[in-house]
């Protein structure tokens, strides 16, 4: 039979797992109309199928230190990415204004339609406070001949 402290140091064990290997898809950059950025500018993302596919081991936590990546570590400034068109896929400088365009009309509309929402719920809020939630109840619609 187990013992009360055999019990205790069963407890205390940490479970741990650990994969030994990452699979590494590579991708080209380019055009990529369904990545709107919010920062303006051409919309670059990835494309097509995977260039590349590789398997890496994951060093173990004893190795090396862990570091945090940063969302900024995957972000391209809007000239890098019209660079990016204008000399890696030879699109013209006047298509790539067009496409800045479209870009800023799509940030422009997502804008107003989140502030359509905001100024339709305060009146909303003012209706029923204003007449005590009578306005917003319904009632049962009579003919009258």
């Amino acid at each position: 039979m187990e013992t009360a402290d055999q019990n205790m140091k069963l407890d205390e064990i940490k479970k741990q797992v650990r994969w030994g290997t990452v699979s590494v898809l590579e991708f080209r950059v380019g055009y990529n109309a369904s990545a709107v950025p919010e920062s303006g500018g051409p919309p670059v993302g990835l494309i097509g199928r995977p260039t590349r596919h590789s398997y890496s081991m994951i060093p173990s936590e004893d190795d090396v230190e862990s570091t945090d990546s940063d969302r900024n570590d995957l972000w391209l400034d809007p000239m890098d990415r019209a660079r990016t068109l204008a000399e890696d896929h030879a699109f013209p400088m006047e298509d790539i204004a067009l496409i800045c365009r479209d870009v800023r009309a799509t940030l422009d509309s997502r804008l107003l339609s989140r502030l359509d929402k905001v100024t339709e719920k305060r009146l909303e809020s003012s209706q029923s406070s204003r007449c005590n939630g009578l306005c917003s109840s319904t009632r049962q619609k009579v003919l009258l001949y």
